[in-house]
C-alpha cells in the first residue's frame, strides 16, 4: 500500500512572514564568515586610526567603530522587521490566493499535488530540492527562496511531523536517482 498525505489548510500572512523570516535567517548563516570579515576590518582601521591618532578619539575611529559593530551584531538583527513588512507587500500586491489562503494537498511517493484559488498543479519529487522543519512549519523548497509551507497543526502530533519529513526525504533520495530524473525529464 503506497502512502499519501492529504491536507487542507489556509496559508496565512503570518505563515508567510515566518517562511521569509527563516530564508532570511538562512542567507545570514551563509554570508557569516563574511559579514564578520568586513565588520571586524572596519573595527581594526577604526583602532588603527585611533592609534595614528594617539589614542585621542576623532570622528573617523568612532564612526568606523560604529559602523563595523552594527555590520556585524544588528544587520542581522533589524532585518527581520523589514523581513516581515517586505513579506507583507509582496502579500497585499500578488493575485489574491497567489501566496496566502486556502490549499489543498496530495502528497504520495509519485507526485505533489497541490491545490489553491489560483493554482491546480502536480509535481513530481525531482523539484523538491530539500525539506526543513520550522518550529511551525515544513516546507518543500523548489529553490532556495521558494517552498510549499505546511502547518506542522494540520500535520498532527510531533511524530506525525518526524513521520511525513522522514517520509519526505526519502522521496527526494529516490528522486535523485538517475532513471527517476529520466522519467522527470520524459514525462
Amino acid at each position: 500500500m503506497k502512502k499519501e498525505y492529504h491536507f487542507e489548510f489556509e496559508v496565512l500572512i503570518a505563515d508567510f512572514e515566518a517562511f521569509n523570516v527563516f530564508v532570511t535567517k538562512q542567507a545570514y548563516k551563509k554570508g557569516r564568515l563574511y559579514r564578520i570579515a568586513i565588520g571586524c576590518a572596519l573595527m581594526l582601521i577604526g583602532f588603527f586610526n585611533f592609534y595614528i591618532s594617539d589614542f585621542t578619539f576623532k570622528t573617523d575611529f568612532v564612526a568606523l567603530f560604529v559602523v563595523g559593530f552594527i555590520w556585524v551584531f544588528f544587520i542581522p538583527m533589524l532585518t527581520q522587521r523589514s523581513v516581515k513588512k517586505r513579506a507583507r507587500t509582496l502579500v497585499k500586491n500578488a493575485r489574491p490566493g497567489a501566496l496566502i489562503g486556502f490549499r489543498d494537498m496530495l502528497i504520495s511517493s509519485e507526485h505533489i499535488w497541490y491545490k489553491s484559488e489560483l493554482y491546480d498543479n502536480k509535481l513530481k519529487w525531482g523539484v523538491i530540492q530539500k525539506v526543513e522543519q520550522m518550529p511551525q512549519h515544513v516546507l518543500l523548497f523548489l529553490a532556495d527562496t521558494s517552498a510549499l509551507i505546511i502547518p506542522m497543526a494540520v500535520i498532527g502530533d510531533t511524530n506525525a511531523v518526524s513521520e511525513f519529513v522522514d517520509f519526505a526525504n526519502q522521496q527526494i533520495d529516490k528522486s535523485q536517482n538517475k532513471d527517476e530524473i529520466a522519467s522527470h525529464l520524459v514525462g
